[in-house]
Protein backbone atom coordinates (compact mmCIF):
# COMPACT_ATOMS: atom_id res chain seq x y z
CA UNK A 1 0.00 0.00 0.00
CA UNK A 2 2.67 2.39 0.83
CA UNK A 3 4.42 1.86 -2.39
CA UNK A 4 1.19 2.98 -4.19
CA UNK A 5 0.69 5.92 -2.34
CA UNK A 6 4.38 7.23 -3.51
CA UNK A 7 3.26 5.83 -7.20
CA UNK A 8 -0.30 8.72 -6.60
CA UNK A 9 2.04 11.27 -5.35
CA UNK A 10 4.40 11.25 -8.41
CA UNK A 11 1.24 11.40 -10.92
CA UNK A 12 1.42 14.12 -13.37
CA UNK A 13 -1.41 16.22 -14.36
CA UNK A 14 -3.00 15.78 -18.01
CA UNK A 15 -2.87 19.87 -18.89
CA UNK A 16 -0.34 22.06 -18.34
CA UNK A 17 -0.87 26.02 -17.85
CA UNK A 18 1.84 28.66 -18.65
CA UNK A 19 2.15 28.86 -14.47
CA UNK A 20 2.94 24.88 -14.91
CA UNK A 21 5.38 25.36 -17.06
CA UNK A 22 7.30 28.47 -15.58
CA UNK A 23 7.55 26.58 -12.30
CA UNK A 24 8.94 23.05 -13.82
CA UNK A 25 11.06 24.43 -16.16
CA UNK A 26 12.06 27.82 -14.79
CA UNK A 27 11.25 30.18 -18.02
CA UNK A 28 9.37 33.23 -17.73
CA UNK A 29 5.76 33.72 -18.74
CA UNK A 30 6.83 35.02 -22.56
CA UNK A 31 9.42 31.77 -23.11
CA UNK A 32 6.61 29.62 -21.41
CA UNK A 33 4.04 31.03 -24.11
CA UNK A 34 6.06 30.04 -26.78
CA UNK A 35 6.95 26.68 -25.31
CA UNK A 36 2.73 25.79 -25.11
CA UNK A 37 2.48 27.05 -28.85
CA UNK A 38 5.37 25.15 -30.33
CA UNK A 39 4.12 22.08 -28.92
CA UNK A 40 0.41 22.59 -29.82
CA UNK A 41 1.48 23.42 -33.17
CA UNK A 42 3.39 19.90 -33.66
CA UNK A 43 0.44 17.99 -32.01
CA UNK A 44 -1.76 16.28 -33.51
CA UNK A 45 -5.20 17.10 -31.48
CA UNK A 46 -6.90 19.54 -30.72
CA UNK A 47 -5.88 21.99 -28.34
CA UNK A 48 -7.01 24.95 -25.62
CA UNK A 49 -5.16 28.05 -25.96
CA UNK A 50 -2.55 28.91 -23.59
CA UNK A 51 -2.46 25.01 -21.80
CA UNK A 52 -0.82 22.19 -23.67
CA UNK A 53 -1.55 18.14 -22.96
CA UNK A 54 1.33 16.43 -20.86
CA UNK A 55 1.64 13.60 -23.33
CA UNK A 56 2.40 16.70 -26.08
CA UNK A 57 5.04 18.49 -24.37
CA UNK A 58 7.08 14.58 -23.16
CA UNK A 59 6.85 13.86 -26.65
CA UNK A 60 8.05 17.32 -28.03
CA UNK A 61 11.09 17.24 -25.66
CA UNK A 62 11.50 13.99 -25.40
CA UNK A 63 11.39 13.42 -21.75
CA UNK A 64 9.59 11.68 -19.01
CA UNK A 65 8.04 14.34 -17.56
CA UNK A 66 7.89 12.08 -14.03
CA UNK A 67 11.49 11.81 -14.38
CA UNK A 68 12.62 15.00 -15.10
CA UNK A 69 11.05 16.55 -11.84
CA UNK A 70 13.07 14.18 -9.68
CA UNK A 71 16.11 15.56 -10.90
CA UNK A 72 15.30 18.88 -10.43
Amino acid sequence: MEENKKSLELKKPVVLNVEDIMQVFRVNKSKAYLLIREVNVKSSRAFIRGKCFTVDLERYLNIELDEYLKLN
